[in-house]
């Protein structure tokens, strides 16, 4: 089955809205429509409700008098958000159309999570001199960073509202700064510049070539990996590092992979789907009303809504005119490892050639449902709930490497790449 997903970091699902404003207010219908459309599908469609410790119903009656009290789409789109992350899922949530993005904003700074501990990975450039790209930060609202980000998952806020950062040098003095939120859509010149590019690659030795595929959104980075096969072909090893890949087109992840594994076929991963039968739930009624009969019994999953659709993962056979990588391979893979980048990793597996380096992966992935939700909000609910073929879960928890090596944050900050060079040494431990 293929499962189409944008990188999960970046993307804003939306559906054009009427509403030019984020302080624009709701109908008392429309608030509730929007959030009970939300709890109606997600108790229908949620794949996850065994992982987590939530009366979803209750969750909804305790919820609704908030929706309902929002004085405008801003305060409603929190209240929803927060309704959303109780489902603790990275493929379900409330997303914003373009409009928000003219009025709301985080502060100039970007933060990027190294262990437990978080950093100033770049700053607009009118800051610079008093915030250091690298500075640590230690509280944002006198919270620890993870706390705060836990709660509202991003640094997002109406334009002109203040988050107080306490930031710690690397002398380990502390100090605190109040930054001002700027819209997203207006200009920051940051520094560092973005860098990112969809797809590298380069000869690190006489015998190593490393290849980055930061994205599957973009069906290029497969025309241009299977440009460089003559140049990994006269390599020994490869080095294949998804750590920066949020996810994309499970298929493009699929045609590299097929270059890859050791053998003449791929295997996607497994899924399941919850089903709704409303006949048999009428049986299932019965069931949990005390009637015991053959049919009531057999029917009462249906009543709780716990049936299952099962699916094997969907086996693809490979052309004999596909050209293999038959050569050791080490992939490097990490927490921003996303989506269909670890629909890949799935395809990989069990090729005795090709082993993960790193951390664990996002462990989220599937087929998100979308919805339209009032003022041009939107939502997603995850659908499908993959496994590896074999039933392995992997969501949630991510995908385990089979070398694990510590992102540590004095690496971080001297700019050394830890995962890269553990690769290279492990690669030629082996050669000895």
């Amino acid at each position: 089955m293929l499962r189409i997903f944008l990188t999960l970091a970046f993307i804003h699902v939306s559906f054009s809205g009427k509403s030019q404003s984020v302080l624009d207010t709701l109908t008392y219908q429309e608030k509730v429509r929007g959030i009970s459309t939300f709890w109606k599908e997600a108790a229908y469609n949620f794949v996850f409700f065994d992982k987590i410790a939530v009366d979803w119903d209750s969750a909804y009656c305790a919820y609704l008098p908030r929706a309902i009290a929002a004085k405008n789409v801003l305060e409603y789109y929190q209240v929803l958000s927060d309704f959303a992350t109780l489902l603790k899922d990275g493929h379900t949530g409330i997303f914003t159309p373009d409009y928000f993005w003219k009025e709301i904003g985080p502060p100039p700074l970007q933060l990027r999570r190294v262990g437990s501990k978080y950093f100033v990975s770049r700053i607009d450039e009118r800051l610079v001199d008093e915030i250091a790209v690298g500075t640590e930060v230690i509280r944002i609202n006198n919270e620890m960073p993870s706390d705060f980000l836990a709660r509202r998952n991003s640094l997002n806020g109406l334009k002109g509202t203040e988050l107080t950062f306490t930031f710690q040098d690397n002398l380990k003095q502390s100090y605190s700064k109040t930054l001002k939120r700027v819209a997203g859509k207006e200009q920051v010149n940051y520094l560092p510049p973005l860098t990112w590019v969809p797809f590298q690659h380069k000869q690190l030795n006489q015998t190593m070539y490393y290849v980055r595929i930061n994205t599957f959104a973009d069906s290029t980075v497969v025309a241009r990996f299977r440009d460089i096969l003559p140049q990994i072909q006269q390599a020994k090893y490869l080095i294949l590092d998804v750590r920066e890949n949020g996810g994309g087109n499970s298929m493009y992840a699929r045609k590299i992979a097929e270059h890859l594994v050791d053998r003449d076929y791929v295997v996607g991963s497994a899924w399941r789907a919850r089903v709704h039968n409303s006949v048999k739930k009428a049986y299932g009624s019965f069931a949990a009303a005390g009637y015991k009969s053959k049919e009531t019994i057999e029917n009462k999953d249906y009543f709780f809504n716990t049936n299952w659709e099962f699916h094997p993962g969907d086996t693809t056979r490979i052309s004999n005119e596909v050209t293999k990588v038959k050569i050791p391979i080490l992939v490097l893979i990490g927490p921003r490892t996303f989506s269909a980048a670890e629909d890949f990793l799935i395809y990989l597996d069990g090729s005795k050639h090709i082993q993960t380096l790193g951390q664990s992966t996002a462990g989220s992935s599937g087929q998100p449902l979308l919805l339209k939700l009032p003022k041009g909000l939107s939502a997603r609910i995850c659908s499908k709930r993959d496994t590896y073929p074999d039933g392995r879960e992997f969501i949630n928890i991510g995908i385990k490497p089979d070398i694990f090596v510590e992102k540590r944050a004095e690496d971080y900050l001297s700019g050394i790449d830890s995962e890269l060079q553990a690769a290279i040494n492990h690669l030629i431990d082996q050669r000895r």
